[in-house]
């Protein structure tokens, strides 16, 4: 029998997470990276320091969009495995880990969808980018020649080209997240957020606190 997610906390819990989401943003494009350019010398004594300084503000400024990336995402696993739980603890059932055949993302949507009876087909630009965003962190974290190379072949923009190898013919390709990717995820989990309680069909509340 499918559940309706019950009484009230989803109304303020999505609240409270959309506005996470955009302090997470906001303390990365708003503060940290800024502060990274701020750190580049406004003029250079030669040219050595000006090259060093530039390559330091790329190094840097890489290194703070793929944590903010990352970071990003783990904030909104933990936003909706809390959720789940907690609706599902309310119908008396609890929370189960998916498989490991299973991604996280796929386990929420199969959960949303035969416990909550929520659509989740009909924000399919959103669930992709939250899927990217997944296969973006594994392969951050792990990197995997499984997840590397699929990232590479799914989503070649987050790479660009780096140092000749002579004895191979080929260039290596270096990960690299882009403010356009880090603002896009920020984006489409503050618009999962808006979106969420609205396809939702709340019942009575059943355990008011």
């Amino acid at each position: 029998m499918k559940k309706s997610i019950s009484f009230k906390y989803p109304h303020i819990g999505t609240v409270i997470n959309l506005t996470h989401v955009g302090h997470h943003k906001d303390l990365y494009l708003g503060f940290l990276l800024p502060s990274v350019t701020n750190q580049y010398p406004a003029e250079p004594i030669d040219v050595l320091e000006e090259e060093l300084s530039k390559t330091y503000l790329q190094w840097a400024t890489d290194e703070v969009l793929k944590v903010g990336y990352i970071s990003l995402y783990h904030l909104w696993e933990k936003q909706i495995v809390n959720l789940l739980k907690y609706q599902l603890a309310a119908s008396g059932e609890r929370y189960k880990d998916p498989k490991k055949s299973v991604s996280l993302v796929n386990h929420v949507k199969t959960l949303l969808k035969d416990h909550f009876d929520i659509d989740t087909e009909i924000e399919p630009r959103l669930w992709s980018l939250i899927d990217e965003a997944r296969t973006v962190t594994n392969t951050c974290k792990h990197a995997t020649a499984v997840s590397y190379q699929k990232l590479l072949s799914n989503c070649p923009e987050y790479f660009t080209k780096g140092v000749y190898n002579s004895k191979t013919g080929e260039e290596s390709s270096f990960f690299r997240i882009t403010h356009e990717k880090f603002r896009s995820i920020c984006e489409a989990i503050e618009e999962f957020w808006e979106k969420f309680p609205h396809e939702v069909d709340y019942s009575d509340c059943l355990n008011p606190v």
